[in-house]
This record gives structure tokens, C-alpha cells and sequence, in this order.
């Protein structure tokens, strides 16, 4: 059997039938051609957390904490619209004075360019006078 995507408004209809309409979840089933399966993980969701699709801005957040906060971030993009022109290791050791955030260079790297921000390729130019 292959897997199916049901509609906020199909799976808002099985709590409808439910709830109001008082029908069992195999009658559910049966009436809006779906598996017993979804209409009791439908029924389970709303049950834990009053909605019947989950919203990814609520997921739980996976992974280690992200060292630069928006304090650090926001702090960082002034620094650098005053001087457009400082290496990592300056913004990172500007942080640690000033915030107290100790970063490695590819944290700021990284940081930087989430923010949008791109590298600089230092070039040295030399004229010849002739």
C-alpha cells in the first residue's frame, strides 16, 4: 500500500465526525476512504496537541546551541558596516573583548556567510612607472 497525503481540511473532517458526529474511527475510515491507521494518528495528534498537522516552527530544536546569538550577530554586522575591511581573527578577537564569546575562525566564517556576507580576495597590486 502506498502512502498518501490527506488535506488539513480531511483530517479536520475526521475530528469533525468524531467529536460532533459521534462515529467510530472505523466508520471514519470507511466514510472518507482513508486507512484506520491515519484516522487514529489523526485523532492521537489532536488529542496531544490540539491541531491535526504539526507546525515545523514548534519542532523541537535538534542539534548542539548555536555560539552567536542575535546580540552576537547584530554586533558583528555593525562592526563590520564601520569597517568593512577586518579579518576574521579581528572580528573574533573584537567579540571575545567585548561580548565575551570565544569563536573559532570558521564559527565567524560560517556566521558570515548566513548573513549573506561574502569573502574578500586580498590582491596586491603593483604599477610600474615607466
Amino acid at each position: 500500500m502506498s502512502r498518501r497525503h490527506y488535506s488539513k481540511d480531511l483530517k479536520d473532517r475526521v475530528i469533525y465526525q468524531y467529536t460532533i458526529l459521534a462515529m467510530k474511527p472505523i466508520e471514519i475510515a470507511t466514510n472518507l476512504d482513508m486507512s484506520i491507521r491515519v484516522v487514529h494518528r489523526t485523532l492521537q495528534l489532536w488529542q496531544e496537541i490540539g491541531d491535526v498537522i504539526r507546525d515545523p516552527k514548534t519542532y523541537n530544536i535538534r542539534g548542539r546551541p548555536t555560539l552567536m546569538n542575535e546580540t552576537a550577530c547584530n554586533y558583528m554586522m555593525k562592526l563590520l558596516e564601520s569597517r568593512p575591511n577586518m579579518y576574521l581573527d579581528e572580528i573574533a578577537l573584537e567579540l571575545a573583548d567585548t561580548l565575551g564569546v570565544m569563536l573559532s575562525l570558521s564559527t565567524v566564517h560560517r556566521t558570515l556567510k548566513l548573513l549573506g556576507y561574502t569573502t574578500k580576495k586580498v590582491c596586491l597590486f603593483i604599477f610600474f612607472l615607466a
